[in-house]
């Protein structure tokens, strides 16, 4: 089959065009990517495969890429802006980004008759949701316009998907932390900007009093979670991607090792984050494989 990912050289995009690429049930991958925060390096080892169409486009820009969908069964849609932060100072840029633009995704699908989405959405739709292990049933209370703009975008799949007959499956990503990361900016993940830190004989910043948990999940567990979902006949489903365990900064802050610097806590941060994903183990058969502390230990052999 032919599939297209958007945001496909980006830090998760570019992982699952690689993985994708050596499946021979894959036939064609069309890359969509504007390149304002993925790269054409984070590919560079695929460009010149024929199983590879790399198209450089926004998005925003319906009449730019509606017809690369033609004769494509599945696609990945993980384009968007990430950042919590900004988003609160720019939240009119993040509407457009994350929910216009998945609005011109469905209709380049609806034109096209294309019936498998798969999304990557965020777990900042739970907002601070407490210490709790938080399953896909957890009400949702968004805390940034960031998070606000990936909850809308996974409805308006939802509502496209009745109107028009076609099948998702969404995928609301915890912490997701490995090689290509963002290693800069106030959405870098802590793991990278401890990377950063470490490589430049830096103190490792710590926000708040470090005791905030995250549910860290690989970015290579993730990418098999996309692929299951979409060769998988399940449809109209809503899952969890994360771990199922918390780690709190501090923790974080132990494997990496050396000095340490605390600073003051940002708006938009939440307190805890952990994912209950026994509903994904039972309809995927997914299970998330990588250890956290020889993940964090192999990076920093790769990286500093």
């Amino acid at each position: 089959m032919n599939v297209l990912i958007t945001g496909g050289a980006g830090f998760i995009g570019s992982h699952l065009s690689e993985n994708l690429k050596n499946d021979k049930r894959i036939k064609k991958i069309y890359i969509i990517d504007n390149l304002t925060s993925g790269s054409k390096k984070n590919i560079s080892g695929i460009l010149k495969d024929k199983k590879i169409k790399f198209i450089k486009q926004d998005i925003k820009n319906i009449n730019k890429i509606k017809n690369y969908f033609k004769n494509v069964s599945v696609v990945f849609h993980l384009a968007g802006l990430v950042d919590v932060a900004n988003s609160i100072n720019n939240p009119l840029k993040y509407l457009k980004n994350n929910l216009l633009g998945t609005l011109n995704i469905l209709e380049c699908m609806k034109l096209y008759n294309v019936k498998k989405i798969i999304f990557a959405a965020s777990s900042s739709c739970y907002g601070n949701a407490g210490k709790n292990s938080i399953n896909e049933s957890q009400k949702v209370e968004t805390e940034s316009p960031y998070a606000y703009s990936k909850n809308s975008a996974e409805e308006l799949i939802k509502l496209f998907s009745k109107i028009n007959k076609t099948n998702f499956v969404s995928l609301r990503l915890f912490n997701v932390y490995g090689q290509r990361a963002k290693m800069t900016g106030n959405y870098a993940s802590v793991i990278s900007i401890f990377l950063r830190q470490k490589k430049n004989n830096k103190p490792l910043t710590i926000v708040g009093d470090g005791n905030q948990s995250r549910d860290f999940v690989h970015v290579l567990d993730v990418v098999e979670a996309f692929k299951k979902a979409s060769f998988s006949k399940n449809k109209n489903k809503v899952y969890n991607i994360g771990t199922g365990k918390s780690e709190t900064i501090n923790k974080i802050a132990k494997i990496f090792g050396g000095k340490k610097k605390f600073i003051p806590k940002r708006a938009g941060d939440l307190r805890f984050s952990k994912a209950k994903i026994s509903k994904v183990k039972k309809d995927l058969k997914w299970i998330p494989k990588k250890k956290l502390n020889k993940s964090i230990q192999e990076l920093i052999k790769n990286l500093c």
